[in-house]
């Protein structure tokens, strides 16, 4: 048996937990998830729901510690940074599901950015996890063409959808140890964003078109708020969509 440990949240780590769950020979030591909370933006913690129906072990990162053996540690949109003596207890190895293309996009709000740098291909990317953010080789990324109508939320369920696709390609591989890496390319640019880059959403009239029409589909992300103008001192709220 091949022993995992699986941390992350929302609708995609679900679904790559429902697959990993169906394999044979796989032991699910754990599952490390956000405490509960009504406060996430996509509904309902569904990653914490599943594993209470099916009686799955919720536990804290430090209980990885306390196992005897971790064969594999999977992170899938995990929002905490994982701990370099989490990571090392991985045997054969630990990996990240990351809904960007590395090392092109690190960090948080990718798909909003890469609407806002008019990027006309996208793409995410499977890899070890090491101490430094999104850093670690990449076992595979697949980048994607990008219309120039998208918005956020519709980029962002794209990427969803090729994440799966990658993880269901490798993730038997990985827990074979069966895989091959390759270095993440230092000549290309990296941008790394944290968690608030996306706070102003304010619209300045001077900017080119272009730029505009770009930050509208960047902010187009419910249930947050849109990018406005201000008239006055009300928000007039902006939208590429009829």
């Amino acid at each position: 048996m091949t022993k995992v440990v699986f941390m992350g949240e929302k609708p995609l780590a679900k679904k790559c937990l429902q697959y990993l769950r169906r394999l044979k020979d796989v032991e699910i030591l754990g599952v490390c998830t956000r405490k509960p909370t009504k406060n996430v933006w996509w509904g309902e913690q569904v990653v914490r729901k599943y594993c209470i129906a099916k009686g799955i072990p919720i536990i804290e990162r430090k209980k990885i510690l306390e196992f005897e053996e971790v064969d594999v540690i999977i992170s899938v949109l995990y929002p905490f940074v994982i701990e370099k003596e989490i990571l090392d207890k991985a045997k054969i190895a630990a990996v990240n599901l990351h809904q960007a293309p590395l090392p092109h996009y690190k960090g948080c709000n990718s798909v909003s950015h890469a609407i806002m740098n008019g990027e006309k291909e996208y793409g995410v990317t499977l890899h070890l996890m090491n101490e430094e953010l999104d850093s670690g080789d990449i076992i595979e990324r697949k980048m994607f063409p990008i219309n120039d109508d998208i918005t956020a939320r519709e980029l962002y369920e794209l990427a969803d959808k090729y994440c799966f696709e990658v993880f269901k390609r490798n993730i038997k591989n990985i827990l074979r140890g069966e895989f091959r890496t390759f270095k993440q390319e230092k000549h290309i640019k990296s941008h790394i964003y944290p968690r608030n880059s996306l706070q102003n959403k304010q619209v300045d009239l001077s900017w080119p078109p272009e730029k505009i029409y770009n930050f509208v589909r960047g902010l187009d992300f419910p249930p947050f708020e849109k990018a406005y103008i201000m008239v006055g001192d009300k928000k007039i709220y902006l939208s590429t969509r009829s």
